[in-house]
């Protein structure tokens, strides 16, 4: 949990203006892909990969100058010094170790009870969404803005289990409907897909943040399947 918690902060800690942008560039699969771009980041040890965009672009199924543009041109990501190299700033940041030093005693005024207890040291990207008062009636909380409505979002339906992610779409006539329009196939045949993404997701151990990713992820994966049914060699 602790590791997911660093990658959901990671993914939405950027402002708001940068995702704004990215999907009225791309859409949301630019957003997709923002978020597998991350996630193959977050896979890595050293959470930097090589500037090899074609090899991305393999992996998620899409072209190469779509990858480039996402990881270059709204500042999610930077590049190394020497190019060769690109990497998530915050992201990095919250997977290094820290060396503490030991703190310091406080100066009290005479005057002043000595506390003995010591306050928790919190970074300054630890707060993605604002934590619960002791007195909510004496200190309200604020609402919530919209990219930590997202971050709490995915940590609630990230930690769903897979065969209830995969139900949500079996559970919704309306997609299954237009769905299965736009593959040219019978319903049941999308839900024996679904049946088969199922089994794949858990193989894989693979995780959805949202539905919208999940749709996108099934879309990725059904393409593949189709044109391998159609040409198997």
């Amino acid at each position: 949990m602790k590791t997911k918690s660093i990658f959901c902060q990671a993914m939405f800690a950027k402002s708001s203006y940068a995702l704004t942008k990215l999907r009225m560039t791309h859409g949301p699969a630019g957003l997709g892909i923002y978020m597998c771009v991350l996630e193959a980041l977050f896979d890595e040890p050293s959470s930097i990969l090589p500037r090899d965009y074609a090899t991305l672009a393999f992996r998620f199924n899409i072209s190469e100058e779509l990858v480039k543009s996402v990881i270059e041109d709204f500042n999610l990501f930077a590049l190394s010094d020497d190019g060769a190299s690109f990497y998530c700033e915050l992201l990095l940041q919250q997977r290094t170790p820290r060396t503490k030093s030991a703190p310091q005693p406080k100066q009290q005024l005479p005057s002043e009870p000595q506390q003995t207890s010591e306050q928790p040291e919190q970074s300054e990207q630890a707060i993605l969404i604002p934590q619960v008062y002791k007195d909510p009636t004496l200190n309200p909380l604020p609402p919530l803005t919209y990219d930590q409505k997202v971050a709490l979002e995915i940590q609630r339906f990230s930690t769903m289990p897979i065969p209830d992610q995969v139900d949500l779409l079996r559970q919704d006539p309306e997609w299954l409907k237009y769905c299965a329009m736009d593959y040219r196939i019978t319903e049941d045949e999308l839900r024996a897909y679904l049946d088969r993404y199922e089994t794949s997701c858990i193989d894989r151990n693979e995780m959805h943040y949202n539905i919208f990713d999940l749709k996108y992820r099934f879309s990725v994966w059904l393409n593949g399947i189709r044109r391998y049914e159609a040409e198997p060699f």
